[in-house]
């Protein structure tokens, strides 16, 4: 079993890309990368994706979760994740 490398992810910095206009926005979160996150108090893997709107968490229901929802607790990128 492989345990996972997690760097935590200030969510604090939501919002400082592009003079902080959009509040779905965030310096340290990449589409190329895979991220683990509690959302209401339940585990979620997957990746961020940039919509019209900002960043949207694909890995949680069937339309995803934006990064400005409240219900987003904790993100963490997983630095070791290889998808098969």
């Amino acid at each position: 079993m492989k345990i996972l490398k997690l760097k935590p992810i200030d969510l604090r910095k939501t919002g400082s890309v592009g003079g902080g206009d959009c509040s779905c926005s965030h310096p340290d979160i990449s589409s190329r990368k895979w991220y683990l996150i509690q959302y209401d108090s339940l585990p979620y893997i997957g990746h961020f994706e940039w919509l019209w709107y900002g960043w949207n968490f694909d890995g949680v229901y069937d339309v995803g979760v934006q990064l400005n929802y409240p219900e987003l607790e904790r993100v963490w990128e997983i630095t070791n994740w290889r998808k098969c």
